[in-house]
């Protein structure tokens, strides 16, 4: 058979569901193309589906610097690792390198985020998130998992006291809540705070929604509470509280459309033209297919100083 035909072959065993005949005319094809992409991929994807697990990831992990950049392989070899047991910490790390690589296809990284939020730690499947939004800012469904999601690992509790006070008016809300929050086994309570610091951040008093970010990071640490601080501090118009708190984040997701555009506009409050340029070429270091990131240091050489 040519080439094609060997494919076409595959395929359509594939396809009915007849694996073992897929492999056995696959064996055939790699004696003849033993550095064929499709055949290396295919012989993956059939020890796979076919239930043999560890000889699938063996192969898998042999091929990944070769197949970094192709969304099928990649999906493959996390379906493999998912399907062996304690294998937690290797999907957690081979889905931050992938985050490292710069894929931007949608449909695979909304399959990463799905994928995390069932394995991985609650904190950790919401920062695949953002970070998969920030490589694929014009996503409706992974903007539809961010709205649903409220931080990570907070969503059921956190949808349940929106569904308590939607409809009693922010500010009747707010004084509910506070004298909730009076009673010893609510004042630690992570998302109730949340919801009542973006009542205080809606209502426009960002003084109250400050304080209560704030005390959010002493019950728990995440980049998703530093990010809300830094943009209420943002909001308000504290220019230099706001890049302490979100500088950092930037370097670890300049891919982040919000996030990025608001630390320009930062910069641009005090035409710190040297400023920006260093912050961004700083993250160019481990991002450097942050293409858009050289657009915006040279819009920054326009500013003049005041």
């Amino acid at each position: 058979m040519t080439l094609s035909q060997y494919k076409n072959k595959i395929m359509e065993l594939q396809k009915s569901g007849d694996f073992r005949g897929a492999q056995e005319v696959l064996r055939d094809a790699i004696s003849e193309y033993p550095a064929n992409p499709f055949f290396i991929k295919a012989e993956i994807y059939i020890l796979y589906r076919l239930g043999r697990f560890e000889e699938a990831r063996q192969n898998a992990e042999m091929r990944l610097e070769q197949f970094k950049q192709d969304t099928f392989f990649l999906r493959t070899y996390l379906n493999i690792l998912s399907s062996i047991k304690n294998t937690k910490k290797d999907i957690e790390n081979l889905v931050d390198k992938i985050l490292t690589w710069g894929l931007r296809d949608e449909s695979f990284l909304v399959f990463l985020t799905g994928l995390a939020g069932r394995i991985l730690a609650p904190e950790k499947a919401h920062d695949v998130l953002i970070r998969s939004l920030s490589l694929a800012p014009e996503s409706q469904t992974l903007k539809k998992m961010l709205n649903e999601d409220d931080g990570g690992g907070i969503e059921s509790k956190f949808k349940l006291y929106k569904k308590k006070f939607e409809g009693k008016g922010t500010g009747n809300a707010i004084n509910e809540i506070e004298m909730i929050m009076g009673l010893p086994e609510y004042a630690g309570d992570y998302e109730l705070n949340l919801y009542l610091a973006g009542l205080y951040k809606d209502s426009g008093n960002l003084d109250k929604a400050i304080e209560i970010y704030k005390r959010l990071l002493t019950i728990r640490e995440n980049v998703f509470t530093r990010k809300m601080l830094g943009y209420a501090y943002y909001k308000k118009g504290d220019q230099m509280n706001a890049l302490a708190y979100l500088k950092d984040i930037f370097l670890k997701y300049p891919f982040d459309h919000y996030l990025y555009t608001t630390i320009f506009k930062i910069f641009e409050v005090s035409k710190d033209k040297e400023g920006l340029e260093n912050l961004f070429r700083k993250a160019l270091v481990s991002h450097p297919d942050g293409k858009h990131l050289y657009g915006l240091i040279k819009k920054a050489e326009k500013w003049q100083k005041k």
